[in-house]
């Protein structure tokens, strides 16, 4: 609108001129001033109109490049979304596992503890069994020191009676 509003001036200031035409003199130098005017001011909008296209064409420019700064940074909020959440999902998972892992380790320590105890306990018993076999032990070699001294007895008996025998024979 407003660039045919120069032009719409122009075409104004030529009607007037062309029906001044028939006036004086100084009227005709006034509407072609006025037409020299029209023209200038035709030229410095047309100008300023250029500018103001390129400075659109510019900032369309500008406009596209910003669009597809915002379309890239929307791809990489969603690929930070995403890996947000995948770390999340994993971070989960690794505190339920450390969880596990946890209760676990408790049940290890107190089963850790009973075996302990079941292990003092049979040292106990073993220490007491050792005992047991040691004094059998100490039993039997006096047993042994019997017996042999029984026999170690009984071969003398047998030394002695077999003189007795071989006298009684003799005699």
């Amino acid at each position: 609108m407003r660039r045919n509003v120069p032009q719409t001036k122009l075409i104004t200031v030529f009607a007037c001129a062309l029906a001044l035409l028939g006036c004086e003199d100084t009227e005709k130098k006034k509407a072609l001033a006025e037409a020299e005017e029209a023209k200038v001011s035709l030229a410095k909008a047309t100008t300023q109109l250029a500018r103001a296209k390129r400075e659109i064409t510019d900032l369309k420019e500008e406009l596209d490049a910003v669009k597809e700064t915002r379309d890239e940074l929307d791809l990489q909020i969603e690929k930070l979304v995403e890996e947000r959440s995948n770390s999340i999902a994993v971070a989960e998972e690794a505190i339920a596992g450390i969880r596990n892992l946890t209760a676990r380790s408790n049940e290890q320590n107190e089963s850790m503890g009973e075996f302990q105890n079941e292990v003092k306990e049979l040292r106990i018993v073993v220490k007491a069994q050792e005992a047991v076999i040691s004094e059998q032990q100490a039993t039997i070699t006096e047993l042994e020191k019997t017996i042999q001294l029984q026999q170690e007895g009984m071969y003398e008996q047998q030394e002695n009676t077999g003189e007795l025998e071989d006298a009684n024979d003799l005699g």
